[in-house]
């Protein structure tokens, strides 16, 4: 094995290159020359500021000499670099020079050297340029020593420098002075309120004219409203940004809704994979295959925040003779000069090689790479990028994408550098696995979070439910919620068969208007429909709780519940086969599979291996409906602070009355169903028996296929529950609960 190459330390970057070096001391010393003989002319232009000019000459030089990539990338800052020397001397030109060389017998009028206007040498720090920047014309010759004079001269500076801004980063500047208009309306608000505050005091003490009074109150209500308006314009800040709408509610038009500001959410800014770290990885994956025979080449490089994926391009090995002669002289002649290609098997079997030269042992293969010819090979970045939920959400992608879909979920941020968005409504149903600790509650609360972005209750309702108790119930009081987020099972399964009569009836509202699904009945009636989304946080536990009734209406709502704009989002972390059954798989179709402890929980999950290898912490598989293969994701963190402040933002506005879902109003009949009992089978057992008048141990044995031994001891519960009544030899029992 070959052995890791040194990088060029920063003592050799002159000795490796002798041009450029060359160079840069020529002009060094060309620059001493003529400072030396023609200093006069130099301090008479520059004064002091020659020091500025020189220096920044220096390090644009060597800049561009040796760090030429660096060159490419910030010279924004040296065009920058420009007007702040400007500035700089313009300012030293406000302010007399210390020592007056008029009196030197160096420079005098005399003297053919004299240049340019009757100003003597050395009457200002900023020399004849720092006169031009910093005064009027008619102060070049003769300088009136006032205050407000160097007042105006400082802001010609500000002025050279807001020029430059402009020019090196337009997106900026246009950003504050759009935000300097925006706070001059709001001074300007303030300011005629306490006009009009003063002229009602002053007129309530001369005149009782309380009409007069109305009208100015309300002048200033109306005022409070555009200055609200104005501070919560998002379109007037920043572009792109969530655009930020303003919508009435479901039982009074006159009351409005006003979309959270995306500036309540954290930033981040990704940092890029390094050339150096990129080059060495390419040379390692290359000669640790070689070394092993076999020949490739990296055809493409997609750096992402958490791991690079890299594309091979096969080559060909030795060269193969064939002992029969092929009919065609050109595939001899191809296949002597070429060889044989290498197999795509004999890469992925060299996995366990390349891991030990890359250090690295999470390497995930893609053959081959979607589109493409090559074979991928994803490999953790060394120094990961934070990547948040505004990383995604605050892009131009994201607002063309959401006024085109009903519900827009940023995800995070793929493999290749781009963001990841998908509409729940195409999805339309998602199963979220993940191991403890892997990422999967900050996922779901990322979900919630970004629609409550984006969407008010006009066209959103939430049902939560959490049986952990912690994750989703921060959200309580939240207008988009229909229910107080559900932490008992059994209120669990009587709000989802609460959502199975609520489709039915939305079936019947379809039906009216002949309309096929829920976006054409808003598209043809007044009175719209919200959308409603159902986000369980742990289906195991309500598995254990009531196995045959969760898993029945959670399979009724996802074949059916599309149409009606009724969608789940449901998260588990333990993928087995008891958890996620064969019927939830088959109707949730599209599936987010975080880092799991073995490739079986993997292939319960995504149907493929993979998922074994991710690194947590938002690492994630995403397979979506419409894809064959799964897409790598590095989903964003969203912080219990950023949740607060959303959460908070609609619970200002939660005084408006909202249709509610009561689980209680269900028949409480069945409420013997969930006794402390959590056996997945004695569930399944009470199912059996409410549905019949007598039940027997052998019955119990065909339809649960179990033993007798289990059979029997089902019955004693059963018994001891009250649900059966005792028991003669020979005979069945009675069921006593229907």
């Amino acid at each position: 094995m070959s052995q890791k190459k040194k990088p060029i330390s920063k003592q050799k970057i002159f000795i490796e290159k002798k041009p450029q070096t060359i160079f840069l001391l020529f002009v060094v010393l060309i620059l001493v020359v003529i400072n030396f003989f023609y200093w006069e002319i130099i301090l008479r232009l520059f004064g002091w500021g020659s020091i500025i000019v020189i220096s920044y000459s220096l390090v644009s030089l060597f800049i561009i000499l040796f760090q030429n990539k660096k060159f490419t990338k910030y010279w924004r800052y040296l065009v920058f670099g420009i007007f702040i020397s400007l500035a700089s001397i313009g300012f030293l030109g406000l302010f007399n020079a210390p020592v007056d060389l008029e009196s030197s017998n160096a420079f005098t009028k005399d003297n053919q050297n004299y240049f340019l206007t009757t100003k003597e040498l050395g009457d200002t720090l900023g020399g004849n340029l720092g006169d031009i920047i910093s005064r009027e014309p008619q102060q070049w010759e003769h300088w009136n020593n006032i205050f407000a004079l160097r007042i105006f001269g400082v802001f010609r500076n500000i002025i050279i420098l807001l020029i430059g801004f402009s020019i090196c980063w337009p997106k900026k500047m246009l950003l504050v002075l759009k935000k300097i208009l925006i706070y001059s309306k709001f001074t300007y608000l303030h300011l005629k309120k306490w006009y009009i505050s003063f002229f009602n005091l002053i007129n309530s003490k001369s005149s009782n004219n309380t009409d007069s009074q109305a009208e100015e109150n309300n002048k200033i209500l109306e005022d409070q409203v555009e200055e609200k308006e104005i501070l919560n314009d998002e379109s007037l800040i920043k572009e792109p940004k969530v655009e930020q709408k303003i919508t009435t509610t479901l039982n009074n038009p006159s009351e409005k809704w006003i979309l959270p500001n995306i500036e309540i959410l954290n930033e981040s800014h990704l940092s890029p994979l390094s050339n150096e770290e990129m080059e060495t990885t390419k040379k390692l994956i290359v000669s640790t295959l070689k070394e092993h025979g076999i020949e490739v080449t990296v055809g493409q490089v997609k750096p992402g925040p958490t791991v690079t994926m890299y594309g091979l391009e096969p080559g060909y090995g030795k060269k193969s003779k064939s002992k029969t002669l092929p009919s065609n002289k050109e595939q001899i002649e191809n296949q002597e000069n070429l060889g044989t290609r290498v197999r795509v098997d004999t890469i992925l079997s060299r996995e366990k090689d390349l891991a030990l030269a890359l250090a690295s042992p999470n390497l995930r293969f893609q053959a081959p790479v979607p589109g493409t010819s090559l074979v991928g090979i994803e490999v953790p970045n060394k120094s990961p990028s934070l990547v948040n939920l505004r990383t995604t959400m605050e892009t131009k992608n994201f607002s063309k994408f959401n006024k085109n879909n009903p519900l827009p979920l940023a995800l995070g941020i793929g493999s290749n550098g781009d963001p990841v968005y998908c509409d729940l409504t195409k999805m339309p149903h998602f199963l979220v696995a993940g191991a403890t600790g892997s990422g999967k509650s900050v996922c779901i609360n990322s979900m919630i979070s970004g629609l409550l972005l984006v969407r008010d209750p006009s066209e959103l309702r939430l049902i939560m439910i959490d049986p952990k108790r912690v994750e989703l119930t921060p959200y309580s009081g939240i207008p988009h919620l229909y229910t107080d987020p559900i932490v008992d099972a059994a209120k669990a399964v009587s709000i989802l068969k609460l959502v199975i009569d609520q489709m039915m009836d939305r079936f019947k509202t379809l039906e009216s208007l002949d309309c096929k699904n829920i976006a054409a009945f808003n598209e043809k009636s007044e009175e719209k429909l919200p959308y409603l989304v159902i986000i369980v946080d742990e289906l195991a536990d309500l598995m254990l709780s009531a196995a045959g009734e969760v898993e029945k209406s959670l399979v009724r709502i996802a074949q059916l519940g599309r149409a009606t704009g009724i969608h789940l989002i449901v998260a588990t972390q333990r993928p087995s086969v008891d958890v996620v059954t064969g019927l939830i798989k088959a109707n949730f179709p599209s599936r987010i599979s975080f880092s799991v402890t073995s490739q079986i929980d993997s292939r319960t999950v995504i149907d493929s291996p993979g998922a074994e290898k991710l690194l947590g912490r938002g690492d994630m598989l995403f397979l979506p409906v419409d894809q064959p293969k799964a897409i790598r994701v590095q989903g964003g963190l969203l912080s219990e602070s950023e949740i607060n402040s959303i959460i908070s933002h609609w619970k200002d506005q939660s005084s408006f009355e909202l249709p509610k879902l009561n689980p209680e109003t269900k028949d409480e009949s069945t409420s013997f169903e969930f006794s402390k009992n959590t056996d997945a089978l004695f569930q399944q057992a009470v199912e059996l028996a409410i549905s019949q008048k007598k039940l027997s141990t052998s019955l119990l044995q065909r339809r649960l296929r179990i033993g007798y031994p289990r059979a029997a001891r089902l019955m004693d519960e059963l018994e001891e529950e009250g649900i059966v009544g005792p028991g003669d030899s020979g005979k069945p029992r009675d069921v006593l609960k229907h």
